[in-house]
């Protein structure tokens, strides 16, 4: 989710743990136990689970864009540790990362391994000058249960949205999720649309982040994750 001056919210902790692990290669019972769980003392299990989610179950592709990092991330990608959201109390049993960039961004400065890297989030006089979005961040986490996905989901504390700069919109979410603006001075003025939302067992998020966004084409891009 967000490179943002409310300290990075778990997407953008998740991605970034999850840069990190490119670089140097973010058992549950009944749902009625995940309730009990959550309620103890917190924890700091923010380990990785041991499946990664196929590709498909995010972003398969995207038209103009290139994938920049892919891999896992735990169930909470918060720097404080994991807090009560443990993976056993909630049946995590996989997950995946991905992030994206405009091509024409790793035309100009390269890769994550690239000397120096590609900045992100990407300079807003180089955005402004591609319109829409710029970069895409995706966090697909799978449960063991239907009920954990949906009770995540309307956790203001799990996903950060009770951060100052982090606005709900009535409107423009999507599979009857949730959707965010996100005005962050850490995102280096580009704008920032997040949407999260619920599939069975699967809960997903996205941010969207370019100059000059819409919700439309934000949406538009929410819409194809998870689109076989």
């Amino acid at each position: 989710m967000s490179r943002r001056s409310y300290q990075p919210g778990r997407m953008a902790i998740t991605i970034a743990m999850c840069i990190l692990a490119v670089a140097g290669l973010l058992g549950f019972i009944s749902s009625s136990s995940a309730v009990t769980r959550a309620a103890q003392p917190p924890s700091k299990d923010s380990r990785l689970p041991e499946v990664q989610l196929p590709a498909h179950a995010g972003l398969a592709e995207l038209t103009g864009m290139s994938l920049i990092t892919t891999g896992r991330a735990p169930l909470s990608g918060s720097k404080d540790g994991s807090g009560p959201y443990t993976a056993s109390a909630y049946g995590f049993t996989g997950s995946l990362v991905q992030g994206l960039v405009i091509q024409s961004a790793i035309a100009r400065y390269g890769t994550l391994s690239s000397k120096p890297p590609l900045p992100l989030p990407l300079p807003l006089a180089f955005a402004s000058a591609h319109p829409g979005p710029v970069e895409v961040f995706v966090v697909v986490r799978s449960f063991s249960n239907t009920h954990a996905p949906g009770k995540l989901l309307l956790d203001p504390n799990f996903a950060d949205t009770n951060a100052p700069g982090v606005i709900e919109l009535h409107s423009g979410a999507v599979h009857g999720g949730l959707v965010w603006r996100v005005d962050s001075a850490a995102n280096g003025g580009l704008g920032e649309f997040r949407f999260e939302w619920t599939n069975s067992r699967l809960l997903y998020g996205v941010s969207v982040i370019g100059a000059r966004l819409t919700l439309a084409e934000s949406r538009g891009v929410a819409l194809k994750v998870g689109a076989k």
